[in-house]
């Protein structure tokens, strides 16, 4: 948690990576997942601020989401009525659709991965797997989350269509 120093009444994010941790492929990943954070601007995607990279550390500044995210709040309060799940999908559909018109696939669309901004709007975040996919290229690498994992994720030839089967669980 930290406070804006331009602006002391907003509080951000920070996610302190320690790069002894990270081998320097593990790092070309790291910045790639910065490039895309900052290539998706859209009123559903957690913002990313700013990176400030050090010799030991990174700090990444984004927007604070606290109010938890969408497992959380199956979780507390047992089920979702259709009018709110119908209302949280349809802005998550609008930040997928955004990254996809931009090429983007996220490849870990999940529930732990909807979280709740400090206006109570949901954004989706953890680009960490996402990837930008040239022309009609098909990706062959396994990763994401096994329960919300598409088929074609897991035969090993997908695009952008894996997000949507992905996003059909969390519905479902």
């Amino acid at each position: 948690l930290g406070t804006n120093k331009k602006d002391p009444d907003q509080q951000v994010a920070i996610k302190v990576i320690n790069k002894r941790g990270y081998d320097k492929g593990m790092l070309v990943d790291l910045e790639h997942e910065i490039k895309l954070m900052h290539l998706v601007d859209h009123p559903n995607i957690a913002k990313h601020y700013e990176t400030y990279d050090e010799e030991n550390y990174i700090y990444m500044v984004m927007e604070l989401c606290p109010n938890g995210d969408l497992y959380d709040m199956i979780i507390r309060n047992g089920h979702i009525c259709e009018k709110d799940s119908s209302e949280i999908m349809y802005k998550v559909v609008k930040a997928l659709n955004h990254c996809h018109s931009m090429n983007i696939i996220h490849r870990d669309i999940k529930p732990e991965n909807i979280v709740f901004g400090a206006d109570g709007e949901p954004k989706l975040v953890d680009f960490g797997f996402a990837i930008e996919q040239v022309k009609e290229s098909s990706w062959m690498d396994t990763v994401g989350s096994p329960y919300y994992m598409s088929p074609e994720v897991i035969y090993g030839k997908y695009g952008k269509e894996c997000d949507v089967w992905s996003l059909g669980v969390v519905i479902y």
